[in-house]
């Protein structure tokens, strides 16, 4: 078997994610691609949920909180580490009779003496075999009554999603990525295991310069000069109690500028004599508005978070494909703004 690759940058209009592509194996894969007939099987597609829980007062990780996830075929459980986290990873053969076919998916804590019990739900999607995707989820526990009082707040949620297509086959394409030129012409199945640096947490806008400083701050937009900026008219225990709430809604965490990001591993298989077409990145987002109410003063922020982020690929036959087929997957640097390609 073999395989060609160069790197090559790209600049790009969209800013969000950042790729890498590492190394190149073999293993099987039973492509999508209508015209090819392979008798192999991809691997199981694995389904993660990250997130933290925080007390909804201080804004503290609570460590040692019992979480489990359940929903149609998808179940597991965690206890949550020194920072609050937690990770439950559930692998599925999507061809089987076992197979996830999509749905709710509820995250519980489980209560205790100190906090009561607490749940949220996520919309989760059915992937392929060979696919995998990450959903992200924190969770605030009840411990006391909130503080100081009088101080009342509501939220509304919104989701809304993006997808980065990129393709190494047509040069002239904004989203042209020379490493992505991918052939395999041998009659053996070629695995590729990428690297994938991506968003994730929350991003805050708005005048944060005076609390935090700087100028943008998990991503706050609106009224938040009046939170994070010179401009309020509260005292400092509420402006505390704000922050405090929004850090516990975020999972533990103060606003930063922009989105952080974690390193995840994408795994999928290209079929004997077929071509890498598009790779794609999908994130789904959840754009949060809270409205603080003390006194005669009424604050509103917006928060938007990166809820799940999750990986395809695209394959057609070497006879339908129009690259040239040089790439080895070798590092490099690509200015591009679902990510940097290695």
């Amino acid at each position: 078997m073999k395989m060609k690759s160069k790197f090559f940058g790209l600049n790009a209009k969209l800013a969000l994610a950042i790729l890498a592509v590492g190394s190149l194996f073999t293993s099987c894969y039973d492509t999508e691609n209508g015209d090819v007939t392979v008798p192999y099987k991809a691997p199981d597609a694995v389904y993660s949920f990250v997130g933290t829980v925080t007390n909804d007062v201080t804004g503290q990780a609570v460590s040692g909180a019992s979480v489990t996830i359940s929903g149609g075929t998808i179940s597991g459980s965690a206890t949550t580490d020194s920072n609050g986290g937690y990770q439950i990873v559930v692998k599925k053969d999507q061809t089987g009779s076992g197979k996830f076919a999509g749905g709710t998916v509820t995250v519980s804590i489980a209560g205790t003496s100190n906090y009561d019990a607490a749940s949220a739900s996520i919309s989760a999607e059915a992937v392929a075999n060979g696919q995998a995707i990450t959903y992200y989820k924190n969770i605030v526990v009840n411990y006391t009554t909130y503080i100081p009082e009088g101080l009342k707040v509501s939220s509304s949620a919104t989701t809304s999603s993006h997808v980065f297509v990129y393709s190494g086959e047509d040069e002239t394409a904004d989203n042209y990525v020379e490493n992505l030129d991918i052939i395999n012409d041998t009659d053996d199945p070629l695995q590729v295991t990428k690297s994938v640096t991506v968003s994730k947490g929350a991003m805050v806008t708005g005048d944060s310069e005076n609390i935090y400083g700087y100028a943008t701050a998990p991503m706050v937009i609106g009224n938040s000069g009046n939170i994070y900026g010179a401009k309020t008219r509260a005292t400092d225990d509420v402006l505390t109690a704000i922050k405090d709430y929004i850090k516990a809604d975020l999972g533990g965490t103060d606003p930063t500028p922009t989105f952080d990001s974690e390193t995840l591993t994408y795994t999928f298989v290209l079929a004997p004599k077929t071509a890498l077409k598009n790779l794609t990145v999908s994130y789904t987002y959840e754009t949060k508005n809270y409205t603080f109410t003390y006194a005669d003063t009424t604050y509103s922020i917006v928060v938007k978070r990166v809820v799940s982020v999750a990986f395809s690929n695209t394959q057609v036959t070497t006879e339908n494909y129009h690259g040239h087929g040089h790439g080895h997957g070798h590092g490099g640097d690509l200015n591009a703004g679902g990510g940097i390609f290695e």
